[in-house]
């Protein structure tokens, strides 16, 4: 069905959608659009009156109720939380077998929620926590400077790193600055002292240790893949260990600063600097292929495959507390291609969107307040979904037909999914 007068300004719909509509002046717009927050709601109807492209909106617009299975709030979140980093990957929900984690940083929360009820499973406060991962239906927290792993269905501590506050004073080598990855039942655990130590992820226990050349704190999570073991360093250092021994295979200076971590995706290494995204040989460190725009920075890239997306923003210097800082006005999402080109771009409807690619159905998932789903394949933003006191920043969660949200305030939100029986999309 499509929706009347003007034409510039249609909206397609499907059958399968549930969408209740309101006029307003000439045009017909989905209630749903009317129950976003008033920042979306006018970059929304600015894109309508003045852009006029139908690519920059989407097919369906969703009320979020329809689709709602649970929401949940920690009673601990008695007031609103503060605002979070629009590009913190560590900020999304983590998916265990039959939990939800969540966490919040300061002064500190670690909370499981089961998904077919949205009951608290459990919870805990460790102090300043920056991030969660789930391997194998265990909980990785890094709380601290230190690894926390917890049963995801008990909390219970299974083992933890020792704490880098030694009675004689502060220990570098025993201080963690980001979250582990991993690789079959190996993890893999950087340190503020230029180690890169591998263990049995069930265990904790050692398997090597490696210290890169410089002994340079390492800043980022570490990239598992092709054998490979890449991280970042301080000042500018971009590194490749053997993963199976720690041996040095590669380094390189990459002249800027970077605390984010490597990604795999289009045959290498994606590394994401604030005014450019690299593409480097895993097999060398060589660089590949440089991505950048003109007085624009870098937000989050995600990647799968052959396929990279990444946001590119408009800044403008703000004066925040005594201090500047670069902030996004306007965002567009990219996908990469060779040469340093892209195979298309999607304006946002909110700055700093968090994006994220889809391995299961080959979607990318877009918070910018609202939740966004995007074909890889065309660009075009297939579904978007407002649910009516709620606003998403968080990367989500795709688990299946249910997608797991952080909302802004600490709420996490399950919804079905809009296109669970729709055809899988291959980047």
């Amino acid at each position: 069905m499509v929706l009347s007068e003007p034409a510039e300004h249609r909206w397609l719909l499907t059958k399968r959608s549930t969408v209740e509509t309101l006029p307003i002046g000439r045009s017909v717009w989905p209630a749903a659009v009317l129950a976003a927050p008033v920042r979306l709601r006018s970059r929304i109807h600015k894109m309508t009156e003045e852009e006029g492209c139908v690519r920059e909106r989407s097919d369906i617009y969703h009320r979020g109720e329809t689709l709602l299975v649970w929401r949940r709030r920690h009673s601990s979140l008695s007031g609103p939380t503060p605002r979070p980093n629009p590009f913190a990957h560590d900020s999304a929900p983590a998916i265990a077998r039959e939990t939800v984690i969540s966490s919040r940083g300061s002064p500190g929360l670690l909370w499981a929620i089961w998904k077919a009820t949205g009951d608290i499973a459990w919870s805990r406060a460790p102090a300043h926590v920056s991030g969660v991962v789930v391997h194998d239906d265990l909980v990785y927290a890094h709380a601290e400077q230190r690894i926390i792993c917890l049963d995801a269905s008990s909390g219970v501590i299974i083992w933890e790193t020792p704490s880098w506050l030694a009675p004689i004073g502060p220990d570098p080598y025993l201080s963690i600055p980001a979250r582990p990855s991993f690789s079959g039942d190996r993890i893999f655990i950087p340190s503020s002292l230029g180690f890169v130590t591998c263990a049995e992820a069930r265990s904790g226990t050692d398997v090597w240790r490696a210290r890169i050349p410089g002994g340079n704190a390492i800043v980022s999570s570490l990239l598992v893949a092709d054998d490979r073991v890449v991280g970042a360093a301080l000042p500018s250092t971009l590194f490749a260990l053997d993963a199976t021994d720690g041996r040095l295979v590669w380094s390189h200076d990459l002249r800027s600063f970077t605390v984010w971590r490597p990604l795999a995706g289009m045959g290498g290494v994606l590394v994401k600097l604030d005014d450019r995204v690299l593409l480097l040989r895993s097999e060398d460190g060589v660089i590949a292929g440089t991505w950048s725009w003109p007085n624009q920075k870098i937000g989050i890239v995600t990647s799968g495959g052959n396929a990279a997306f990444a946001v590119r923003s408009d800044v403008e210097d703000r004066v925040l507390m005594r201090q500047r800082y670069a902030l996004a006005v306007s965002s567009t999402i990219v996908r990469l291609a060779p040469g340093g080109a892209t195979s298309w771009e999607l304006p946002s409807p909110g700055p700093s969107p968090s994006i994220i690619l889809d391995g299961t159905s080959g979607y990318l998932f877009e918070a910018c307040g609202s939740l966004g789903i995007i074909d890889p394949l065309l660009g075009r933003r297939r579904c978007t979904v407002v649910l009516e006191g709620a606003e998403f920043l968080a990367i989500p969660a795709v688990d299946g037909d249910r997608i797991y949200l952080a909302n802004l305030d600490g709420e996490i939100v399950a919804l079905k999914s809009p296109i669970s029986q729709e055809p899988e999309r291959r980047p």
